[in-house]
């Protein structure tokens, strides 16, 4: 019990020095509306398993204690500075801990819509860019200039091999695939297809936004930042 008392003391007067005491009792809030609501959520995941605190508020279901979990693995006093802007104290963006909260997929649109009714006018999703990998300019420009099925296009473009998750450049699947090389001289239509899939690979397809990701600000969003 006095190991407890202890480590709570300890985690506690850190949140407090490394000003991230609001960010976590929004983090305790919302949790709190997903368990009271039946939103299944995760017990915990990463390091954030390492804080008493987090076990004690119920943002996570495992004992760091029993299990020998390192807090500062967490968060440590050299990682985090803390900035006081007009007498509010904001914790360094850059360096706060990361809280991985995994709420399902099934409710997150319901969540979000609880976060923006909690913090009307100060929360935004977050837009992402989506550009013309390899794989999806040499399947693109095969539908729309040779007007190809979608089926031959996608035949063509397995060309590009994904490696580990990452997409190698045309010239670069070009090189690797004898293939690719064969479709490419077979027809002068070919080749300037391909020479338009080089042209366009990595620039703006579309905008999308963030499959999870909810920005929340201190102040209202209408003047301070662009939205779209």
């Amino acid at each position: 019990q006095d190991q407890a008392v202890e480590r709570f003391k300890m985690e506690f007067d850190v949140f407090v020095k490394t000003g991230t005491t609001s960010y976590i009792a929004l983090i305790h809030d919302l949790l709190s509306w997903c368990d009271k609501e039946g939103i299944a959520r995760g017990p915990a995941r990463g390091s954030c398993a390492a804080s008493f605190v987090f076990y004690c508020l119920g943002i996570t279901k495992i004992d760091p204690i029993r299990f020998g979990l390192t807090f500062t693995r967490f968060i440590s006093e050299a990682r985090v500075k803390p900035k006081v802007v007009d007498g509010i104290m904001y914790a360094d963006g850059k360096m706060v801990m990361d809280v991985d909260i995994d709420i399902s997929y099934l409710e997150r649109e319901r969540v979000v819509e609880h976060v923006r009714q909690t913090f009307p006018e100060r929360v935004c999703l977050i837009s992402n860019r989506l550009g013309f990998s390899s794989k999806s300019a040499l399947k693109d420009v095969c539908k729309t200039y040779l007007d190809y099925h979608i089926d031959e296009a996608e035949r063509v473009s397995d060309n590009v091999e994904i490696h580990f998750g990452k997409s190698p450049s045309i010239q670069e699947a070009y090189d690797g695939s004898p293939e690719l090389q064969e479709w490419v001289k077979s027809d002068i239509e070919h080749r300037e297809a391909y020479n338009i899939a080089r042209a366009i690979e990595d620039l703006n397809k579309t905008r999308g936004k963030h499959q999870s990701g909810v920005f929340i600000s201190y102040d209202p969003l209408d003047g301070n930042i662009p939205t779209q």
